[in-house]
């Protein structure tokens, strides 16, 4: 494939090329690095040249730093970097102070070479032609921050400061660089957030009957706490390649003797360690939980100490409203005014908190009221699934839903999800699904049970800090809503143009769906595009103003606990300075702070001082938690994240485990209509488009899934030399009964299409792939394919209430490409 001539593009406005580096061959690069146990490069500076007068003033000696990685997979890994001659030579595994959370990918030891990627971001850039033309004039900073504050203050003047635009998302997950200045800048400008909507499906239901846990849902048990499973279901989850640093803690287990059952529709490695694997059809995990929660309920298998002590089944509902009935209906008035329930000792109806032997079964009434138990409402509803009608909507055979249905009856059992259930409109209700199976065998809050995506969510920071001026500006917008806003020019039936939009840590055009309709049709509604970024990307070629960050390597910074796989926080050394004119992502919005008038109130404190602001809350003053003590110490680990929801309390109003959700709400409110009655309680919903008895399935008859990769994360390290060479082009994989029937052959390149549109990519043929689904693995840019983008053939779908990707919503066929 033809590599991109970053010379000629990052030339200044008279055509001389400014980049200082001499051309090699990708060959060549990848002949520099050494073994993978510990990327290096040797002669770094005869292969690279001088990186500018900073670098070479440095004397010529070796000296080590202790880094964090820390792109959104969850790893957060300590590297051991070796600098020499003012230039990273080496990355390798850095120790934490409980071993078995060391470890390193092939994604970190290769590190070094995204600092010297030839595509990299050098310095400020204007665009020189159309958008996606990748046609680029160099500009200083002071023209950049200038034209895009003078630019700024125009459409505020015109269409309202919310017109701004601030999207941002995992590509840097630290402290200083990411979520929480950017989320105070755009508070403090009066601008609008855009929510990423990737992700969040599963949680949103999961969060709703245990509660949420600090910022987003709730998480796991550590993972080293998965050697005390009887039993681990894996549920869409390809650890061994999205999570490559987590893997060694379910191979722990697996040699210890638990049992292992893989649930997806691609025969992943660690499906060929499992003891079962259940070849399931896409987006039917929905209906495999309820048919086996209908299996232990009819056997009379369900855990009842549980639901009496720890869970809402007890309490009554009111069949007219759908509320339960509460101490205030009684005429009593306590303090949090809890749920009522049948008191069998008394037999009478009281307050929850009051009762000795609450009933989980039996119709009552009070005042009228037709009363039943939450218990005696899911029963009825679990009735639905029995396993011969499961069978019909997973093709998993009746009589394996009931044999694993004993499995998840058993003792210290977990439930792991990755990310791919959330992939379907019904994910929401799959993670609602999954808590309330957890909540009828009280597989929950205790070691050995783990339950969720495996991390911990983080260490909650000062919000008032984040908030800012918060008050004065709507919620957030979805990236899913974004188009019909800016269309419509209308927000909650409000005037709301959106007119400028500002991405950070977010490859935005790359990770979202249905690329071909924010390319055609938001963009060009964008006056001005700004983008702060490394590299080249997707959203980098279709921005108007883009501004050079560092790598990793290149900046202090303060890593929290956010969706980590170990219990630190940590602090990351600077190795390097920043290479040509790269400023950090907080550096940047200082400099458009003072231009937009609002410097002195956005951080006109340092850096230490800001994260020791955002550190003050009462869990960060326990640990210690301040810029210094962190810095000097390396790494601080926070108690309590060993076994989540401990002692079976869950974050919830009544503190149990609240399957039937009694008031149903959105993650995002856009002024969306909700069928709440809908939602007390999980229900089969197919998915919205990859069905097989939607009609599109006669034009389109494959699923496509785009599962995450073991050489990327999202759309980073898409151009590292070293990993290009394992895994040189966008690949897709075709079940060979697929292949034969359309006359492809293994190694064709092959288009995959739809009426959206479609991309090129050479197919590997595997049986490991279900019939009938495509997978090609996500990451590639749009100018890495011969032809389109894998998200063009994604859509729209989404449900109301997790307002999130379906990237897996998606139908398409596929044809042998000739090259034109």
């Amino acid at each position: 494939m033809k590599q991109p001539n970053p010379t000629a593009r990052q030339s200044d406005a008279t055509g001389a090329s400014s980049s200082n580096a001499p051309s090699i061959s990708r060959r060549a690069f990848v002949g520099a690095t050494a073994a993978l146990g510990a990327a290096s490069l040797g002669g770094a500076a005869d292969l690279f040249g001088t990186y500018g007068e900073a670098q070479a003033a440095e004397a010529a000696e070796e000296r080590t730093f202790e880094c964090v990685c820390r792109p959104n997979c969850h790893g957060f890994c300590r590297h051991k970097v070796t600098v020499r001659d003012g230039l990273v030579v080496k990355s390798e595994r850095a120790s934490f102070p409980d071993s078995r959370y060391d470890r390193i990918c092939l994604r970190g030891i290769t590190s070094l070479q995204r600092i010297y990627d030839p595509d990299r971001i050098k310095y400020p850039m204007r665009r020189a032609g159309e958008r996606g033309e990748d046609k680029w004039e160099r500009i200083t900073w002071e023209e950049a921050i200038d034209t895009i504050a003078t630019k700024w203050k125009d459409i505020i003047a015109r269409y309202g400061s919310q017109a701004l635009a601030f999207h941002h998302s995992g590509g840097d997950v630290s402290l200083l660089n990411c979520w929480p200045t950017i989320t105070r800048f755009t508070n403090l400008l009066g601008g609008t957030y855009i929510d990423y909507n990737t992700d969040m499906g599963i949680d949103h239901g999961t969060g709703q009957v245990f509660g949420a846990n600090d910022w987003n849902g709730p998480s796991s048990n550590d993972p080293s706490d998965w050697k005390n499973s009887k039993t681990i279901f894996l549920w869409g989850y390809n650890i061994t390649e999205a999570n490559i640093q987590a893997w060694h803690f379910l191979a722990d287990a697996l040699e210890g003797g638990t049992k292992l059952v893989v649930v997806d529709p691609v025969f992943t490695t660690a499906a060929s360690k499992a003891h079962a694997y259940v070849p399931i059809r896409p987006g039917s995990d929905l209906a495999l939980v309820l048919g086996m929660a209908h299996v232990i309920v009819e056997e009379g298998l369900e855990n009842e100490t549980f639901l009496r002590d720890k869970s809402c089944a007890p309490f009554l509902v009111n069949q007219q409203t759908g509320k339960f009935l509460r101490a205030s209906d009684l005429g009593l008035a306590l303090e949090g005014d809890p749920a009522a329930v049948f008191d069998e000792a008394r037999g009478e109806i009281v307050p929850v908190t009051e009762a000795k032997t609450p009933a989980l079964s039996g119709d009552r009434s009070h005042d009228g009221l037709e009363l039943r138990t939450a218990w005696d409402m899911l029963r009825d509803e679990l009735a639905k699934y029995p396993p011969e009608r499961v069978e019909e909507l997973t093709d998993v055979a009746a009589n394996t839903v009931v044999e694993l249905a004993h499995l998840q009856a058993g003792e210290l059992v977990s439930n792991l999800h990755g990310f791919g259930n959330g992939c379907y409109v019904n994910g929401g209700v799959f993670g609602h699904a999954l808590a309330t199976l957890a909540s009828i065998t009280g597989n929950i809050g205790k070691s050995g049970c783990s339950f969720g995506f495996p991390v911990h969510v983080g260490v909650a920071v000062n919000d008032a800090w984040l908030r800012a001026d918060l008050a004065k500006i709507p919620g957030g917008i979805p990236t899913l809503v974004l188009p019909e806003v800016i269309a419509t020019g209308k927000f909650h039936g409000e005037d709301f143009p959106i007119k400028a939009l500002h991405f950070s840590n977010s490859n935005a055009l790359s990770n979202t769906v249905n690329h071909n309709v924010l390319r055609e049709q938001v963009l060009p509604n964008i006056e001005l595009i700004v983008t702060q970024d490394v590299t080249f990307n997707d959203t980098v070629r279709y921005s108007d103003i883009v501004l050079p960050t560092p790598n990793y390597y290149e900046e202090e910074e303060l890593v929290a606990l956010f969706f980590a796989q170990h219990p630190y926080m940590q602090h990351s050394d600077k190795a390097v300075d920043p290479l040509f004119e790269a400023k950090s992502d907080t550096e940047i919005l200082r400099l458009l702070a003072d231009a937009m008038g609002i410097g002195d109130q956005f951080m006109p404190m340092s850096d230490e001082e800001a994260c020791d602001l955002l550190f003050d809350t009462p869990l960060g003053r326990e640990c210690g938690l301040t810029f210094a003590n962190l810095k000097e110490k390396g790494v601080i680990k926070v108690p309590g994240l060993d076994i989540m929801f401990e002692g079976q309390k869950f974050n919830t109003p009544s503190d149990r485990a609240e399957f039937y959700v009694e008031n149903p709400a959105a993650r995002n409110d856009y002024g969306q209509e909700l069928d709440v009655d809908h939602a007390h309680l999980p229900q089969w919903e197919e998915p919205a488009e990859a069905w097989p008895e939607n009609p599109l399935a006669k034009k389109y008859p494959l699923v496509v899934i785009t599962p995450k990769a073991r050489y990327r994360v999202h759309g980073q390290w898409f151009n590292v030399p070293a990993l290009r060479e394992m895994d040189p082009e966008p690949t897709t994989y075709l079940n060979p009964q697929d292949a034969q029937a359309r006359g492809i052959a293994d190694g064709d390149y092959v288009e995959v299409f739809n009426d959206r549109g479609g991309y090129v990519a050479r197919c590997i043929l595997s049986e490991g792939i279900r019939p009938g689904v495509i997978s090609t693995p996500k990451g590639w840019q749009r100018n890495q394919h011969k032809r389109g983008g894998y998200q063009e053939v994604t859509g729209g779908h989404f449900d109301p209430f997790t307002v999130n990707n379906s990237f897996y919503e998606t139908l398409a066929d596929v044809r042998k490409w000739e090259e034109e």
